[in-house]
């Protein structure tokens, strides 16, 4: 009976220094989330929110940690670090779906957009094809010269990612009044190009 009862104080003492040592671990990782001045940091929900850390950054490129926190903000891990030009932009969805608005250079009058499916491990380089000039004269120009500027994608509530595509930051071609459009209804893997619009 003497050894049940001193089982069960040992039992019960090992169970709270566990919970202890744990509530000691959720407090460390909190106090290290909200030290740290990230340049981005978005809760996609309970259980997936992202984080960027510059942590360093020469005449315009910067290198950035990816973060992923889980666990409703008691866990992240280190997924990746990339070099990058310091206009660049990042946005995150579910399910580890993200994209990079990544400029050529500091100027911001060119930039890709790369897109990851694993929570930024990998980033690849989105090839959008091209459309047709319809609300303004090319004055002879490429496609790519006019629309080389890809945005940070918007979700819409149907699933369908949209991106708009400009000719430079400033603007560029036809003074910045128009832009192309693209959508994705796979997550990103492919892209359709639907039309030329105007801008506000």
């Amino acid at each position: 009976m003497k050894k049940t009862i001193f089982g069960d104080l040992e039992n019960q003492i090992l169970q709270l220094e566990n919970k202890r040592t744990e509530e000691r671990r959720i407090e460390r990782i909190k106090n290290e989330i909200e030290t740290k001045n990230y340049i981005y940091n978005e809760k996609i929900n309970e259980n997936e929110q992202y984080a960027v850390e510059q942590i360093d950054s020469t005449m315009g490129d910067a290198v950035w940690s990816i973060e992923k926190i889980t666990d409703n903000g008691t866990k992240y891990t280190k997924i990746n670090t990339i070099n990058v030009t310091t206009p660049s932009k990042i946005k995150f969805f579910e399910n580890g779906l993200g994209f990079l608005e990544r400029p050529t250079s500091i100027y911001c009058g060119k930039a890709d957009l790369l897109v990851t499916h694993d929570s930024g491990k990998t980033f690849h380089k989105i090839d959008f094809p091209t459309g047709t000039f319809t609300l303004s004269d090319s004055e002879g120009k490429d496609w790519e010269e006019c629309y080389d500027y890809f945005y940070l994608p918007t979700l819409e509530d149907d699933g369908t990612l949209t991106v708009l595509a400009s000719g430079g930051y400033e603007g560029g071609y036809n003074q910045g009044k128009t832009r192309a459009k693209y959508i994705s209804k796979d997550n990103g893997y492919t892209w359709q190009f639907i039309s030329e619009i105007y801008t506000k």
